[in-house]
């Protein structure tokens, strides 16, 4: 059910509740990192599913994208066919559904979502400290607490390993896709 508290997640708390709460329940097991499915609707800004994907790229887990998310898919453009599903718009997914119309409408900048994509599964590929569960969020340097429009973590492969032969990442997501975002976070940990 980690869908559900992706889709409402608007805050760095909102997100880090949830992931400590499937850590919680699930311990070291691997959790699916979707943002969306079959039967769930999609973002109406596919900007939105590309923010989830960025802060799903660093926690340990199984980071999914829903067919179609890289390219720009919303909730009513994209595939050919839609159905109603329990009050939801989602692709009918019970009949061929061409993803032609998504192909056809480039605009609203949708082509620069795959490279985005590609990217930070590239990264994560590269880096076992992005793979790791070993994980401390990043707090603000005045002692506030998480900046609530920046997703911030540091992941590390091996606890206290030299950097120079443990990966070590520094990993930000702006969450709030129409605002340049700062902040000065607090790197002075174990």
């Amino acid at each position: 059910n980690l869908v559900f508290a992706l889709q409402s997640a608007a805050t760095a708390s909102d997100y880090r509740n949830a992931f400590e709460s499937r850590r919680a329940s699930y311990g070291q097991g691997l959790v699916l990192l979707n943002d969306t499915s079959h039967d769930e609707e999609a973002y109406s800004d596919p900007f939105e599913a590309l923010i989830r994907h960025a802060v799903c790229g660093t926690i340990d887990g199984a980071p999914m994208i829903f067919y179609g998310e890289e390219l720009g898919i919303s909730t009513y453009a994209g595939f050919n066919l839609y159905e109603l599903n329990f009050g939801k718009n989602i692709p009918q997914f019970k009949t061929f559904n061409s993803m032609q119309p998504i192909f056809a409408n480039r605009g609203y900048s949708v082509d620069f979502l795959w490279p985005v994509y590609a990217a930070i599964n590239q990264a994560r590929s590269f880096s076992p400290a992005l793979r790791s569960s070993n994980r401390y969020y990043l707090d603000q340097q005045n002692g506030s607490g998480p900046q609530s429009s920046i997703f911030s973590v540091a992941k590390y492969q091996t606890a206290n390993g030299a950097p120079n032969f443990s990966d070590v990442v520094f990993a930000f997501a702006n969450l709030d896709r129409s605002n340049p975002q700062n902040g000065t976070f607090n790197a002075n940990i174990t």
